[in-house]
């Protein structure tokens, strides 16, 4: 009956899993309400029988539908006793369908087959001692075309069960997946903000520590050369800040899409190189005669990428070589490889006392990796830095039509 379904897998051989209290009710109340009509026909056809053996009957009713509620557990055993109970005892007859249903959608077939036995040769034993040997055959015959029925409806509750529990899973394992690859796509992105956050503000502050480290150590600057380097740290200090609130805010929409705002790209390199040597840096830009015009046509991501590299190139060296002199240069061509290279010589100044995270270089190899280039970074034999980016420059095609 209803007992074979169940509301997930349950492995081979132990039996369906446990219902829900309406449908235990309903299935114990189909079965009482079977054994009782039941335990009424018996007791009319047989009239002179004593009181007493129907009051047995009842009894022993109301004890299968007992051990009923163990069929999840024991389906075999249960569905055995039931059956011999049945021999003797008509209030047991719903108790009895729902057994062997029970057994049966489980799908063991040797004790499906050895409880069937048990089950024909329970009225063979009712009317063999009768002498009425030609209406036992015929008894067996139907009795066991009903217990075929029976595993049948029950063999196909079964089968239903863990068709129902291999979709629920199936559904499940993918709503698992679905879940992992919007955590995966958050990380990813959370990591591109952050990286975005740190290339932007290591390159604001730097330039901030830099313009006040002289303002700090120079007391003999001259009026217009001190309100330059006072109004560079004051726009670097109000652009940090407005950068950082642009960051918090996207960080605060929580899974909302993140917009992309315009980044610049290696077109803009001439800007930033202007902004370092408006705080006294000795920085000097050398882009290839043949890279120059071809710059404006660079995809987007690879010069976006190229880009923060030489912010993160001069952010290291205002950092740990103050004063020194530093050169950018760009080369490269279309279909190509370009190269951009940031070097730096020895210290001139004290440090700026700005802490580094140590994560921009690792950073900044990340880009290069996943754009399919290569950074090489390292001390050079004149006792400065050197940063080396090789890119693929893939031709805009699109731009290019």
């Amino acid at each position: 009956m209803t007992s074979a379904a169940g509301p997930g897998p349950a492995p081979r051989g132990a039996g369906p899993p446990r219902p829900g209290r309406a449908r235990e009710a309903a299935v114990l109340g189909g079965a009482a309400l079977v054994g009782a009509v039941s335990l009424g026909l018996a007791a009319t056809s047989a009239a002179g029988a004593p009181w007493w053996r129907w009051v047995l009957d009842a009894l022993v009713g109301v004890g299968a539908l007992a051990l009923l509620t163990r069929r999840d557990r024991f389906p075999a055993a249960v569905a055995a006793v039931i059956v011999l109970a049945s021999t003797w005892c008509s209030s047991v007859l719903g108790a009895t369908v729902v057994a062997v249903v029970a057994l049966a959608s489980t799908r063991r077939w040797r004790p499906v087959a050895a409880v069937g036995a048990l089950f024909v040769a329970s009225t063979v034993v009712d009317d063999v001692p009768h002498g009425a040997f030609a209406r036992a055959g015929e008894q067996a015959v139907l009795v066991a075309a009903v217990y075929a029925a029976l595993v049948g409806l029950g063999a196909y509750l079964g089968s239903r069960r863990d068709l129902v529990a291999a979709l629920r899973g199936r559904a499940e394992a993918t709503e698992r997946e679905q879940r992992a690859r919007v955590e995966q796509a958050q990380v990813a992105e959370r990591a591109r903000i952050a990286r975005e956050m740190h290339d932007v503000l290591a390159h604001r502050v730097s330039l901030v520590a830099m313009g006040s480290g002289v303002l700090a150590f120079r007391p003999d600057l001259p009026e217009q050369e001190r309100v330059a380097a006072a109004t560079a740290v004051r726009d670097n200090a109000n652009l940090a800040l407005a950068e950082l609130r642009q960051v918090l805010g996207v960080l605060r929409q929580g899974d909302a899409p993140v917009p992309d705002a315009p980044q610049p790209t290696l077109a803009d390199v001439g800007r930033l190189v202007a902004e370092a040597r408006a705080l006294g840096d000795d920085v000097r830009l050398d882009v290839a005669a043949g890279t120059r015009d071809a710059v404006a046509a660079l995809p987007a991501p690879t010069g976006r990428d190229a880009y923060r590299i030489v912010q993160e190139g001069l952010t290291n060296a205002r950092k740990h070589a103050p004063g020194a002199a530093v050169r950018v240069e760009v080369g490269g061509s279309p279909g190509g490889l370009l190269t951009v290279e940031v070097r730096n010589g020895p210290a001139t100044r004290p440090p700026s006392g700005v802490v580094g995270s140590g994560t921009g270089l690792v950073g900044a190899a990340e880009r290069a990796r996943l754009a399919g280039g290569r950074l090489d970074h390292g001390p050079d034999a004149a006792g400065g830095y050197r940063l080396r980016a090789v890119l693929p420059w893939e031709v805009d095609e699109e731009r290019d039509g």
